[in-house]
């Protein structure tokens, strides 16, 4: 997984996140928008509610970032073939929840 800056954007005011391709295999790129500084969480779940990855807990300034999912579990196993959801979360600096979105990832063998 990685993760870097694009150009910032002064007027969002939602958490936008998106992916490509999806359905994807063997990986998919997520990208998200932030609209204001913040702690950004991203978590990965399938659809029994538990935690297949995190990919991303760090303090960043509104912008956009992009991650890499190779369809891999924090063990770095292959997951099964599903539709998994991601849940963006971003916080402020008492870690109070600003906002938050899911999106659906369909990963395909």
């Amino acid at each position: 997984t990685s993760t870097y800056p694009h150009d910032s954007q002064n007027e969002m005011s939602a958490l936008l996140v998106e992916n490509y391709p999806n359905p994807f295999n063997p990986e998919t790129r997520v990208r998200v928008t932030v609209p204001t500084s913040g702690i950004l969480r991203l978590t990965l779940y399938d659809l029994r509610g538990s935690v297949i990855q995190q990919l991303s807990t760090e303090r960043v300034p509104g912008g956009q970032y992009e991650w890499t999912w190779a369809g891999k579990n924090s063990r770095a196993e292959t997951v099964d073939s599903g539709v998994y959801l991601l849940n963006v979360e971003l916080l402020g600096l008492t870690s109070m929840k600003i906002m938050d979105t899911q999106h659906k990832l369909v990963y395909l063998k």
